[in-house]
């Protein structure tokens, strides 16, 4: 709920109370993966182009990307590598590279 005021706050140009809140939620729940990886950079972007600043913005949104993508082949490395599905995972994922 606390992200999607947030989120309202900042369509709504009220950038100081959208940065607080923002910050709040990030200091109260920093291991919300969902928060990290969804809400947080789109608050983030959003109050950047508030400020106008592109380049701020362009930088949030290619990290965050960056950090997603690099969590998929992790929970592999841990896994039985003799699992029938795991093979055919890991051989679909070289063929992505």
């Amino acid at each position: 709920m606390d992200y999607a005021v947030a989120l309202a706050l900042a369509y709504a140009g009220h950038e100081k109370q959208a940065r607080a809140l923002t910050d709040e939620l990030g200091r109260r729940l920093p291991e919300d993966t969902v928060l990290n990886v969804n809400y947080m950079p789109t608050l983030r972007t959003r109050l950047a182009l508030n400020s106008s600043n592109s380049r701020e913005a362009l930088e949030i949104l290619n990290h965050q990307s960056e950090d997603f993508l690099s969590g998929f082949p992790r929970p592999l490395e841990d896994a039985d590598p003799d699992i029938p599905l795991l093979k055919q995972a890991k051989a679909e994922y070289a063929k992505l590279q």
